[in-house]
């Protein structure tokens, strides 16, 4: 046993400034998101209810959360008008008051310490599902001190299933001091496009496949379509993993293999 120590040479951490915005207006292509200045979280919800039983607490359950808040810029993608209710009937007309959808966003903020600075690593934040609601615009006459308008956006949030017996969520959340860097590279090149594919948010599917395919004791299958035959393959994909009983193998959440109702397993997907 050691004794409790406060303030070490570098763990005394702290988070600032905020950078790389991307608006992902659907499942296929991400957008740039100059111009964004904050992303402040004010979830809601997780208030515990008290149960009694013979005059005696005998639980508290908290209620589900709502992930929500609001976002800040200077300015934002031409393709965030059609999330902010305005519509572009004629080119360079737009009408207001037009249906809101809901769209993806990613962004990181910096992690330090005392050692390195603010230049010890990075959050990577992703956001689903997101719908944002009317925002206050104040337009004033140009004076000898101008200032530079911004915007600010009240949000909320539809969670998605991840999977792995979690619950679902609107919000998740990569540390770059922690995660393998390997695999936040492969994260990176999804959200922020390759000159040969282009940006996407990533899926559950996405990231338990990754995690799963590139660590150890993970094997996928390569289907042979003219032979039949299924070839097990070590680190090529996330269908299989080590049991720890020698040819005993255990399906993974990510996994392509669905068991149908004679207990036999076909490949899908």
């Amino acid at each position: 046993m050691t004794a409790i120590s406060w303030d070490q040479t570098g763990e005394r951490r702290f988070e600032t400034g905020l950078d790389r915005g991307v608006l992902y207006p659907d499942s296929v292509s991400g957008v740039a998101w100059n111009g964004l200045i904050g992303v402040n979280d004010n979830t809601s919800g997780g208030e515990a209810t008290p149960y009694f039983a013979d005059g005696v607490k005998y639980a508290n359950v908290p209620d589900g959360e709502d992930f929500s808040g609001t976002i800040e810029a200077y300015t934002y993608p031409v393709e965030f008008e059609l999330f902010d209710g305005y519509e572009e009937v004629y080119a360079g007309v737009f009408l207001g008051q037009q249906e809101r959808n809901s769209f993806g966003m990613s962004y990181r903020t910096k992690v330090g310490n005392d050692v390195e600075g603010a230049d010890l690593g990075y959050k990577l934040h992703l956001l689903y599902n997101v719908l944002v609601s009317p925002a206050e615009r104040n337009h004033a006459t140009q004076s000898d001190d101008p200032e530079a308008m911004t915007f600010s956006w009240d949000f909320t949030t539809t969670p998605i299933n991840f999977g792995m017996g979690t619950k679902p969520m609107a919000h998740i959340v990569f540390d770059s001091t922690k995660i393998n860097s390997l695999i936040l590279a492969q994260f990176e090149e999804i959200l922020y496009g390759t000159p040969t594919s282009s940006p996407r948010i990533l899926t559950p599917y996405d990231i338990i496949s990754l995690f799963e395919t590139i660590l150890p004791g993970y094997f996928g299958i390569d289907e042979d379509p003219i032979s039949g035959i299924n070839l097990l393959v070590a680190g090529g994909g996330s269908d299989l993993k080590l049991s720890g009983v020698d040819g005993l193998y255990l399906t993974t959440p990510a996994s392509r293999l669905v068991e149908d109702e004679t207990g036999l397993y076909t490949l899908e997907g």
